[in-house]
């Protein structure tokens, strides 16, 4: 069962050319849990407010040992590039686990009017690679990797397949708006998350957000699924 985009949500306002969204108190529950230590502290910060869309967007209030969220830095753009209508930020760090420093570049790209994070890694860069005349389309082409969603099904295939009415077997799924990585013990983890959805437009109105690791394959290991408990009871 596929879901077709990102779904516009009722209650939305822009301010300061952003969208938000105005979210409603919620209850989450662990769905999925393969480290148990890092899925509390997720738990525990979803259930304080933090995927809420203004939350996403200013998670700095969000604390506990050993974690931290990834500090963005606006970069330089070129020329070409300067017309793009969302934040272009770069920081340096470890995303996939190997024990060497990355130069990240996370690029907000707008799909009707709301907004989807999209990944550009540059692997074992100790400094920006276009610091000099600034980064454009041509920089985010040679990446050695790029982690986008936009507009896509992540499926969630660590929890048991569903039947629909028709009889196919499917997965809970997720269309992912923000990455937002972060850093906890020493690992460095992605939560995904859209803020954005309605339960209406997911399978049996079951909403999640994901916590996964990226590895030095370029791929994601699914660690915490975080289930609203709510749309879980409205689907019963």
């Amino acid at each position: 069962m596929k879901i077709q985009g990102i779904a516009i949500v009722l209650m939305w306002w822009v301010l300061g050319g952003h969208v938000i969204f105005d979210a409603h108190a919620a209850e989450y529950e662990l769905a999925m849990s393969a480290e148990k230590e890092v899925c509390q502290v997720m738990l525990q910060f979803s259930n304080q407010g933090l995927l809420g869309t203004m939350q996403l967007e200013q998670p700095q209030g969000f604390e506990a040992p050993g974690f931290n969220f990834v500090q963005w830095e606006s970069i330089r753009l070129a020329d070409s590039f300067r017309g793009h209508n969302g934040a272009v930020e770069g920081a340096l760090f470890d995303i996939n686990n190997d024990g060497q420093l990355d130069w990240v570049v996370r690029i907000q790209w707008a799909i009707g009017g709301l907004y989807s994070h999209e990944l550009g890694i540059y692997e074992r860069r100790q400094v920006s690679p276009f610091q000099d005349v600034g980064f454009d389309n041509r920089d985010l082409a040679k990446a050695d990797a790029r982690l986008t969603l936009m507009g896509r099904q992540y499926f969630l295939t660590k929890i048991p397949q569903r039947k629909a009415k028709d009889g196919r077997s499917f997965y809970y799924e997720i269309t992912p708006a923000y990455l937002m990585p972060f850093q906890f013990k020493n690992s460095t983890y992605i939560l995904m998350a859209n803020p954005f959805v309605l339960p209406e437009f997911v399978a049996d109105g079951r909403r999640f957000a994901v916590v996964a690791k990226y590895l030095s394959t370029f791929q994601l290991l699914d660690i915490c699924y975080i289930e609203e408990a709510r749309t879980k009871a409205n689907a019963r």
